[in-house]
């Protein structure tokens, strides 16, 4: 069924189950109430020339009307640092990074952040919408104050950027200087620097960001690109310490940082450590890139497993997503003697219908039918929200790019920015991760765009239709 918009849509907690097990379901809808039902799926294809759809009710627990809710899809990945407690009342501080910025322009992006924008209070380092670095610091609306460098960034490009607060000289310093330079805006040490009445470094909130900023308790103003080899200091440092980080001497009789994150450590976890004295680790959120290259890469290692720390980044993009996070809506505990097939959540409004997927294996150790179909769900999840190449169309792409045909799943997708793998990201860089937990064109009526054909698990029911 198509609409204008969707009205109600979903996803599961899982894509498997035995006989007997659980499965949750997550449901976003407009209306004020919705059918449920569990269908096993035998055949989904509802186009004119095409068998139609077939499906058989399975009575559960969820069978019969629910109340609707909406459940809203926040993009963007970052890094968390839930108590940096070591950073209270510090009178003076220095935040220093690698960047690789990948998108400059037209909007605010959170570099490292202990920032509330609705409360105006904390401090931040930032990309500002007109591309350049901003530092800014206070404790409420009337205190803010902030120094920026003027120069725009240059995308794909690393530079080491520094943003010093000296409480007592009441004192915002900028620095940015690119890892090779060049002629040109952006392409040479840039120093800024501003001198106020008063200073104050407000908390902001209690926990400190890498990839965006809060405001009123949801995380914003996401960045696109890589950081890398973040630190906090306790104290102002001068420009020459700033040189000796860009120059790899910052060990050598430098000040110790409060804080130092090696993002080469715990590559294949959402573990962010602290090598400093403080264990201020952090948590990645939303599933930013790990183990793409840093400012050190030297090009003798395409395997990060071989030289771990030339791979110490991380990636960052405004519409990165591992967990919509959306509360449960319906549980239901499936039968014990469930035969094995592709079954659905069938949701059903006055206005919309959406069928959730799931597949029941066959129980471990009970006797085995003499054919056997395997569900490639691999293919199925790498497929999943293809209608997202639409998004062509907003990085200025040919009409080559453009969808033939679309649905109101597909619009669905695009207007939340859900990815493919076979994707790219706003600002133009690949996809690399897929994930169940997030609403996806994995249905069995959904039609590839760009030919109008059933695909993926629409495709194989034709086959277990015959079967």
């Amino acid at each position: 069924m198509e609409t204008e918009t969707k009205q109600i849509i979903g996803y599961a907690d899982r894509i498997s189950v035995e006989p007997g097990g659980s499965v949750s379901f997550m449901v976003s809808c407009d209306a004020p109430h919705y059918r449920a039902d569990i269908v096993r799926l035998i055949h989904g294809d509802v186009r004119p020339n095409g068998p139609g759809r077939k499906e058989q009710v399975i009575q559960t627990a969820v069978s019969g009307v629910h109340p609707g809710r909406r459940q809203s899809i926040r993009t963007g990945s970052y890094v968390i640092v839930d108590n940096p407690a070591a950073l209270d009342g510090l009178r003076s501080l220095t935040l220093v990074a690698w960047i690789y910025p990948t998108f400059c322009r037209q909007r605010r992006q959170g570099l490292i952040t202990r920032w509330d924008q609705s409360s105006q209070c904390g401090y931040g380092l930032f990309i500002s919408p007109e591309g350049d670095l901003t530092f800014c610091a206070g404790n409420g609306p009337h205190t803010v104050r902030s120094v920026a460098s003027g120069v725009p960034l240059e995308p794909f490009r690393w530079y080491l950027v520094a943003g010093i607060a000296d409480v007592d000289a009441a004192r915002l310093r900028l620095q940015h200087k690119p890892l090779n330079p060049w002629a040109g805006p952006g392409g040479s040490d840039q120093v800024s620097e501003k001198t106020f009445d008063s200073l104050c470094l407000g908390r902001g909130t209690a926990a400190l960001l890498m990839g965006g900023c809060f405001s009123g308790g949801h995380v914003e103003s996401h960045y696109d690109g890589k950081i890398d080899a973040p630190r906090i200091f306790g104290q102002a440092l001068a420009p020459d310490q700033i040189d000796r980080i860009h120059a790899g001497q910052d060990g050598q009789g430098q000040v110790e940082p409060v804080a130092c994150w090696d993002f080469s450590a715990d590559i294949g976890s959402c573990h962010v450590r602290d090598v400093g004295g403080h264990t201020l680790h952090g948590r990645t959120v939303n599933r930013p890139s790990r183990a793409v290259t840093g400012h050190n890469w030297s090009a003798n290692h395409h395997n990060w497993k071989e030289c771990p720390g030339e791979y110490g980044a991380i990636g960052f993009h405004r519409d990165d997503l591992e967990d919509a996070g959306w509360q449960i809506d319906l549980q239901v505990k499936l039968p014990n003697d469930l035969r094995s097939g592709v079954y659905a959540a069938r949701l059903v409004t006055d206005a919309d219908e959406d069928r959730i997927p799931f597949f029941v294996r066959p129980r471990r150790g009970a006797k085995r039918p003499r054919i056997l179909f395997l569900a490639s769900t691999l293919t199925y999840l790498a497929y999943a929200n293809g209608a997202s190449l639409s998004v062509a169309r907003q990085r200025g792409a040919g009409r080559l790019f453009e969808p033939k045909i679309t649905s109101a799943m597909d619009r669905y997708v695009c207007d939340h920015q859900l990815r493919s793998l076979y994707d790219r990201h706003l600002d133009g860089t690949g996809v690399y991760y897929a994930s169940w937990l997030r609403p996806m064109t994995v249905r069995p009526d959904y039609c590839n765009q760009y030919r109008g054909y059933v695909h993926g698990l629409g495709a194989d029911l034709n086959l277990l239709d015959w079967l």
